[in-house]
């Protein structure tokens, strides 16, 4: 694998932990079921449009994005969540204006209901990036410091000259500073630690050489 180069005024991974991976495909697999079951159902009854065509491969292809959420989920996070959010509310939407003209009056108001909180999902993402483009959590090496973010409320920054040793200890990436403080943050509760790794690791060589340890064989 090829990391990615490596900007020279700094460089950001940012750590997504699992269960948020996990949540991200549950909230599509809810929104892939709900369109399946209620086309299937449309058809049963006879009702066959372009619309119930629609749900259904809405639906399809939601099942279709919890599998690489679930498997690959670094070909979806950060980039096409927020557009798989938008496309599932558009497809609950059409539902719920497709069963409103079969008279339906329950259920539509429950598929305008799951379009409404998909859709504010996509919104509220897409307004978020701007401005905490890090995320709650991260790990930031540049030319002076090290900086590793845990949550909203714990940051350390660590210049260079006070870190001891950085590097990986199995999959928990460790900076011990020259007064004997451990910091540790384990990838391996993190989405696509791979790709964490192979850029950490880059990073450390670009900024600071001389503080990795060659990891264990």
């Amino acid at each position: 694998m090829h990391a990615d180069p490596i900007p020279a005024d700094g460089l950001t991974v940012r750590l997504v932990p699992k269960r948020i991976e996990r949540a991200n495909a549950f909230r599509h697999l809810v929104a892939g079921l709900t369109l399946i079951m209620g086309a299937v159902d449309q058809i049963g009854a006879g009702h066959v449009s372009v619309a119930t065509g629609f749900v259904l491969l809405a639906g399809i292809g939601l099942a279709v994005v919890v599998v690489i959420e679930l498997k690959r989920p670094h070909l979806i996070h950060g980039r096409r969540v927020g557009f798989v959010d938008l496309a599932a509310a558009l497809a609950e939407f059409a539902h719920a204006a497709e069963l409103a003209e079969l008279g339906k009056r329950a259920l539509p108001l429950t598929f305008v209901f799951l379009g409404l909180v998909f859709l504010s999902i996509a919104l509220f993402e897409s307004k978020l990036k701007p401005y905490r483009p890090r995320g709650p959590r991260y790990i930031r090496l540049d030319p002076d410091e090290l900086t590793i973010r845990f949550n909203l409320l714990r940051r350390v920054v660590l210049p260079w000259r006070d870190v001891r040793r950085a590097g990986f200890d199995g999959d928990v990436f460790t900076a011990e500073t020259t007064g004997g403080a451990m910091h540790r943050v384990d990838l391996d509760r993190m989405a696509h630690t791979a790709d964490q790794r192979a850029t950490l690791t880059a990073a450390l060589a670009r900024f600071a050489p001389t503080l990795t340890d060659p990891e264990p064989t």
